[in-house]
């Protein structure tokens, strides 16, 4: 008998604790994902059993505890002057060593943070690896050894305008004989099924002991995905006195019983694509094939997100030979699945992304107006983008190479990135949220910008709706824009705006960001937003009384392609400043639809 051994031999793992602006530890502790667990969504699972008291910078229980540089989905920490504080990148999570074989699946994560967010990647053998180029302090590495050539040193390296950070893992050939003894105990099992009028049953199959539900974690009970009961012992009929079984919620008619001895193994599940891409109304069938193990004394658990799934009627099944089916998919059912096989030898998992596309596959941009004294006629600019859904955003890539003209490259990217309506654009992963073919398609919106250097710009964005799986917009530009000096590329900091419908039809907003030149030019820059619709077009694009907020995180390369990873949400309650009147946002901001020349500053 052969043992695939895949292990992580790291033994110890930071702590990370949100500290206050003193640098004191705060209530939230949280360390590194355990390796034989699939990762949190931010690679940080909460830290339960955390002493009595914490020793910053130093070891306790073996895990050494920091303070986290800002609080993981909130704002950078200040000093008293409201100066935020920039550091070089600190890694909250390290890849970890691997001891492999030939044909074992690694997979190397790495994520940092800032602030800034940093750049992060992966090196080997001096070279940097492409595909592991992230701008959002996260990347990962996965990958079958092939090959000699797959073992050695991988470094992450995570880079901001402030400092440089490496970390490094190593994979080795695992040296452990091949051949490890068997336990000699066997295993006695007894296999029940479930009748209705004589035929064993194998949907929509529930046990019971006594008046409980058979417990997943119970190694003396396996209720299987096909509808039969496992029990982890020799049973006669007089020991299933207490087990009752129900097919769609009526009582099954009788028992069938079979025996079976086995020697069990640690189980190995393997999912064989990596991403599957769908569309909305499709079934989609993910199969969870069990590798290495017994299927009669493996469990087999499904999750999306890291959350476990359970079935949820026609909508979300585990069919009988473990594969999960998903009908008729929604555009929110994109994400991380992830297969889970375990017995009272071991556990394993194996995970695939899923993309529920739900946007138009182009966005056509076509530029005109003035900008930075210089003339952009309509007709001579266009700036089609891709459109590429993520598990997490969906984003919007092009290249400033079209946007002919004697404009900066600098001036080019920030064109770029302010010619895509990103609030119709973004991924909304919330439960009942809309796709983006389901929002308005047809609007009109004026944005104001205002860059602390001085400069002041005029975007007017008008749409003309959906055609031929593509939308097509013109674009008018009219103002300045920060031209770059002497610098030919522009970093961007995150983009965050919060957006009210605060009256039928007009939406109204407020955003933040800043342009970066160098590792000492920062230039912060908001904005106003005026956006009108068809009232009458019944899309509830944003509720009454609510908030949508969009994040977007822009990444201009050396070579001119610009990416911008969005995301939407809602808030269940007005942005600062604003309160609820006669169920919509108000506030001390009047509507720039009464000015809609309105350029100073909030």
């Amino acid at each position: 008998m052969f043992w695939h051994f895949l292990v992580p031999f790291k033994d110890t793992r930071d702590i990370w604790t949100e500290c206050n602006e003193k640098g004191e530890p705060i209530d939230g502790i949280f360390k590194q994902a355990r390796g034989d667990l699939p990762e949190s969504d931010q690679h940080l699972d909460h830290w339960e059993n955390r002493p009595n008291k914490i020793v910053l910078n130093g070891s306790d229980e073996n895990a050494v505890v920091r303070c986290l540089p800002y609080k993981p989905n909130r704002d950078a920490r200040t000093l008293e002057g409201g100066e935020v504080i920039e550091v070089a990148p600190q890694f909250i999570e390290e890849p970890a060593d691997y001891k492999a074989r030939m044909g074992d699946e690694i997979r190397l994560r790495c994520s940092a943070i800032g602030p800034p967010m940093p750049q992060i990647f992966f090196e080997k053998d001096g070279k940097i690896i492409e595909s592991t180029k992230k701008s959002n302090g996260e990347t990962e590495i996965r990958k079958t050894i092939n090959s000699t050539a797959d073992f050695g040193e991988y470094l992450c390296i995570a880079i901001n305008s402030v400092g440089e950070s490496r970390t490094v893992a190593k994979v080795a050939p695992n040296e452990a004989p091949q051949n490890l003894p068997m336990d000699d105990a066997e295993h006695q099992l007894t296999i029940v099924n479930c009748t209705k009028n004589g035929t064993a049953q194998s949907d929509h199959v529930i046990w019971k002991i006594g008046n409980e539900l058979v417990d997943h974690l119970d190694d003396s009970t396996h209720a299987m995905n096909n509808g039969s009961l496992v029990l982890s012992y020799f049973a006669m009929e007089d020991d299933l006195d207490r087990v009752n079984c129900f097919v769609d919620g009526e009582p099954g008619d009788a028992f069938q019983l079979s025996y079976i001895t086995i020697n069990d193994v640690v189980p190995v599940v393997k999912i064989k694509p990596v991403k599957i891409y769908s569309h909305p109304t499709q079934n989609v069938l993910i199969d969870c094939w069990l590798k290495r193990g017994n299927p009669l004394t493996t469990r087999i658990r499904w999750s999306k997100d890291n959350v476990n799934l359970a079935a949820d009627g026609d909508k979300i099944r585990v069919l009988p030979n473990n594969s999960l089916l998903i009908s008729n998919s929604l555009h929110t059912d994109r994400g991380n699945y992830k297969c889970r096989g375990w017995n009272s030898r071991g556990k394993s998992w194996d995970g695939v992304d899923l993309f529920v596309e739900d946007a138009p596959n182009t966005v056509n941009a076509n530029i005109g107006g003035r900008l930075n004294d210089k003339s952009l006629t309509f007709g001579e600019m266009m700036l089609p983008a891709n459109f590429t859904p993520e598990i997490k955003s969906n984003d919007i890539r092009m290249t400033i190479d079209n946007l002919a003209g004697t404009q900066t490259t600098v001036t080019r990217s920030i064109m770029a990135v302010v010619s895509m309506p990103l609030a119709f654009l973004g991924y909304d992963s919330s439960a009942g949220a809309k796709p983006v073919k389901q929002r308005p398609g047809n609007f009109e919106r004026i944005t104001n910008y205002e860059f602390e250097s001085g400069e002041k710009m005029k975007v007017k964005q008008k749409a003309k709706g959906f055609t031929d799986d593509s939308m097509d917009l013109d674009v008018e530009f009219e103002g300045e824009v920060p031209a770059g000096g002497d610098y030919d590329t522009v970093e961007f900091d995150p983009m965050e705006e919060e957006l009210i419908e605060d009256a039928p039809g007009h939406v109204t907003g407020n955003g933040h960001s800043a342009v970066r030149f160098g590792p000492n030019h920062k230039v912060p820059f908001r904005w106003r937003d005026s956006i009108n619709f068809d009232e009458n077009i019944d899309n509830d694009f944003i509720p009454e009384g609510e908030t949508m907020k969009v994040t977007s995180h822009p990444e201009v390369t050396p070579d001119g392609e610009v990416k911008i990873a969005t995301t939407v949400g809602k808030l269940g309650r007005c942005p600062d400043g604003f309160t609820k009147i006669k169920g919509r946002c108000r506030g001390l901001f009047f509507s720039i639809r009464d000015c809609p020349d309105v350029t100073s500053r909030l």
